[in-house]
């Protein structure tokens, strides 16, 4: 079944949660005006990584050969803008047949849409499907599945965020009161630190049109946006290659933590406060934590600029000296969390099964 797939993929990919979602897109229309009109969703680009399957029928993607940010958070998502899409020679164009897969990652603005494929058959356009494509299938509307790879509550700064959330250096209140939420703790501001510094963008991790940086060069707070692997089962990795991973995982650990040292900034979290806490009107993208634990939303940005920067630098020092040689509880919280995400999103899929078969 496709719950299976989408099951087996989150194991393979080593990943806490993968979603995916069927898509049916009617054949191109004729217009006697306009020529052929493409049918399909508007071009956008995704916070999880994608796979696409085809399953019947044809469809011609166009994806972006960079992305928009690399890496990008669930609350990073955004409509593209208009000179992102109008550089069409930054575009690469697929014709996927019955059969045939696409990987697209995070932040890679793109598109698909049945076309009318007759038309445009010999003329170089469009790649035409082999004769081993299931030819049974290729008429008709356009039908696949999308399977969504979520890497935010498995990334490196949701691992710093379960180490904020353990320290015991961060229970003090930082802001007595902040509209009408009492005893903003010095752990919450925390949490809004790290994620401000996980979330900058700057040359080297955006892509802008006409000025392009190369990953490989890309250090710094891109670190942070990286997705862990996530072990459900150990015996799905060997021991050797297990420890080998482990002591690289731990070594990211240790960079995160000077990322975030170096990073964090008591204006500019209160200006990430300001701007990006509470922009999105839509509960699905609205900024939130990477992990399971309190998600306290400071909504006083003035009274967190105000702060000493001096205590702010202070509680930073603390935190980093115990959570440097905290490691492996850290990493077991991760695990924890992870599992018991998918156990629930797991018994959750099987009550709908169920359900739906009972119907």
């Amino acid at each position: 079944s496709v719950a299976r797939i989408s099951n087996h993929l989150e194991d393979e990919l080593l990943s806490i949660r993968t979603g995916v979602n069927l898509y049916l897109t009617p054949e191109a229309v004729e217009d006697r005006r306009n020529g052929s009109v493409r049918q399909g969703f508007e071009s956008h680009w995704d916070w999880m990584d994608v796979i696409v399957v085809q399953l019947s029928g044809r469809k011609l993607w166009s994806v972006a050969r960079n992305p928009s940010i690399y890496l990008s958070m669930r609350d990073q998502k955004r409509q593209p803008k208009s000179h992102e899409l109008n550089n069409l020679h930054r575009y690469e164009e697929f014709t996927l047949c019955p059969g045939d897969a696409l990987y697209i990652p995070r932040g890679h603005i793109h598109n698909a849409s049945t076309v009318n494929f007759a038309a445009l058959s010999g003329s170089g356009a469009l790649r035409e499907c082999s004769k081993d494509s299931f030819p049974e299938r290729l008429s008709g509307p356009s039908l696949h599945l999308t399977f969504g790879i979520m890497t935010d509550r498995g990334s490196v700064e949701a691992l710093l965020h379960y180490a904020i959330d353990a320290s015991g250096a961060l229970g003090n209140v930082a802001i007595p009161s902040c509209n009408g939420v009492r005893g903003i703790t010095w752990r919450t501001l925390l949490h809004h630190s790290l994620s401000e510094v996980s979330r900058r963008t700057h040359p080297c991790d955006t892509i802008h049109f006409g000025h392009q940086s190369t990953p490989e060069k890309c250090n710094g707070n891109l670190l942070l946006r990286k997705s862990l692997p996530f072990f459900s089962d150990d015996n799905l990795i060997k021991d050797d290659d297990k420890e080998k991973l482990m002591t690289k995982i731990e070594q990211v650990h240790q960079q995160a933590i000077d990322i975030f040292r170096r990073g964090a900034d008591l204006f500019l979290v209160s200006e990430f406060i300001r701007h990006s806490v509470h922009s999105s009107g839509d509960d699905e993208l609205r900024f939130s934590y990477p992990s399971l634990m309190e998600e306290i939303l400071i909504n006083c940005p003035d009274e967190v600029a105000m702060l000493s920067e001096t205590a702010f630098r202070a509680v930073i020092e603390e935190f980093v000296l115990e959570s440097r040689d905290d490691f492996q509880r850290t990493w077991l919280r991760l695990l924890s969390g992870g599992r018991d995400k998918r156990n629930w999103d797991r018994s959750q899929q099987k009550t709908s099964l169920e359900n739906a078969a009972g119907d």
